[in-house]
């Protein structure tokens, strides 16, 4: 496999959230596929009250940052024509189905949520910053934290580096002193205040809610600040590190987003038959 340098992306603020339950923006994006891609007209679609019954945003920005999420999982692109339309990638059109977002009934349970992951895991292999997670992961233990990433990031510029990088991450668990993996790639100083805090959990969520498929395999460790790589994920993580696949950057751009779907290799009537 050739070596790539990898483009951590710090300003990243697209949140994925697939599991337990989709995030309600992402619902009402994904019901739009085939609309013009206008924002302020899907902002429309939009609920006006969030899940936890805060108002939701009233800013376009919202519309992007929701289909950034959507495109840099491999789920959604917007086309190529002059007026650009919103189009669900043939992965994305397999997840949605599968979570009951479209059509009439929802497939998903916690007993097939592997099959879900396995397809999600395939598409997502080919972008060699989910990798670098994952292998980060498996070097650790199955466990990060927001500030173990947010150093580890800083040091990884080749997915060759990740091994270093674990052994780093050990060390310093070891001795309770994370400034031992070396500096934060985003916002590096002293986090002297919770609001800083809160800005790296802002900073590191999309990280690993992407590399970890909208929570479906990578989750928060109960009463710590750990992200959990799930036991029963690990086999099919391992099968896609060991697929000397060519590797992609994330992109919101067509091409990359049909590469991710096409290497998932999965279309909803796969999962309306499982």
């Amino acid at each position: 496999m050739a070596s790539i340098p990898l483009k951590w992306d710090s300003n990243l603020r697209a949140n994925l959230a697939l599991w337990p339950k989709v995030l309600p923006n992402i619902v009402a994006l994904a019901k739009c596929d085939g609309e013009p891609y206008v924002e302020e007209e899907l902002m429309k679609t939009f609920p006006t009250t969030a899940s936890d019954g805060s108002k939701s945003p009233k800013d376009s920005r919202a519309v992007r940052n929701t289909f950034e999420a959507l495109a840099l999982a491999g789920l959604a692109y917007k086309d190529s024509t002059s007026v650009p339309v919103l189009r669900l990638s043939d992965l994305g059109v397999a997840v949605f189905t599968f979570l009951g977002v479209l059509g009439n009934r929802s497939f998903a349970n916690e007993r097939n949520r592997r099959v879900l992951a396995d397809a999600i895991i395939a598409g997502l292999s080919i972008v060699v910053e989910y990798r670098a997670v994952w292998m980060l992961l498996r070097r650790t233990n199955g466990l990060l934290a927001n500030e173990e990433l947010n150093r580890a990031m800083g040091r990884i510029q080749y997915l060759e580096d990740v091994e270093e990088a674990g052994q780093a991450v050990l060390a310093a668990r070891s001795k309770n002193d994370v400034t031992l993996i070396g500096p934060r790639l985003y916002n590096d100083g002293e986090y002297s205040d919770e609001s800083k805090r809160a800005d790296q959990r802002k900073a590191m969520n999309p990280q690993f809610l992407l590399a970890g498929g909208g929570r479906l395999f990578i989750s928060m460790e109960d009463g710590t600040d750990y992200r959990r790589l799930e036991d029963w994920a690990v086999p099919l993580i391992d099968r896609r590190l060991d697929d000397p696949s060519t590797l992609i950057h994330a992109s919101t751009d067509e091409e990359s987003v049909r590469l991710m779907s096409e290497n998932a290799c999965v279309t909803s009537r796969d999962w309306r038959d499982w």
